[in-house]
Parts: structure tokens; sequence; C-alpha cells
């Protein structure tokens, strides 16, 4: 749980990105984050939280995103994306474009969030 000064240190650090960036950067952009951010918030109430994250350590999460991100693309593959899947073949869900896209995002997120866990956890462990 992050605290009340912690909170508001992500907060300044989040207006300083943003405030460094042109205007219409930020209003095609944000709101793509934004919805991948719910994306990523719906993943974690169905039970795809940090300590379900943290058992998949040989790239998983990032293979379910480009299976997404893949399941998108209308160029010919020698493969079909859910042969990438990287779990049960009933929880490949593939959607439109556009929510497939938003998909990969918040799982890509999930595995950045899983990386900087892993790397927290070495320098504690070596502190």
């Amino acid at each position: 749980m992050t605290s009340e000064s912690g909170t508001a240190h992500t907060w300044e650090k989040l207006r300083a990105a943003f405030e460094n960036l042109p205007y219409d950067v930020v209003v095609v952009t944000l709101p793509v984050c934004l919805e991948a951010c719910s994306e990523r918030a719906r993943q974690i109430d169905k039970g795809f939280d940090d300590l379900h994250d943290d058992k998949h350590t040989s790239g998983e999460i990032a293979q379910a995103a480009a299976t997404y991100a893949l399941a998108t693309s209308s160029v010919r593959a020698p493969i079909r994306p859910s042969d990438l899947w990287p779990w049960e073949d009933n929880s490949f869900k593939p959607r439109g474009r556009r929510e497939n896209l938003i998909r990969a995002i918040a799982l890509l997120l999930a595995e950045v969030e899983r990386l900087d866990r892993v790397e927290v956890r070495k320098v504690a462990d070596h502190g």
C-alpha cells in the first residue's frame, strides 16, 4: 500500500511528465492510458493481481500481451495468434481490434509491474 506522501509524490511525477508533453499528445494519449489502466484494474479484480502475476516468471504475461496484439493483425502469419497463448486455450478471448490492443497494453503493464517488483526484491535482498 502506498503512503500518503508516496501518493503525493506519484501525482507530482505524473503532473510533471504530462506538463512536458505536447498538448495534442496528452489529449489523444491520456484517454487511452486511462482505458488501459481501467482494463488492468479489471484484470486485478478478476484475481490477476501481484500474487498471481509473480508466479509467471518466464515471460508468459508478455507473451499473452503479444498474442492479443497479434490477434489485431490482418497480415497472414504462419501460425494463429491462439497458438502463442501461454495458458489454457479457453482463456484466450479475443474481441475487436481496439479492445485486444487495450488488453495487450494492460498485460504489458502487468509484466512491467512484475519486473519492477523483482528488482525491488533484489535490492532489498542485497540491501
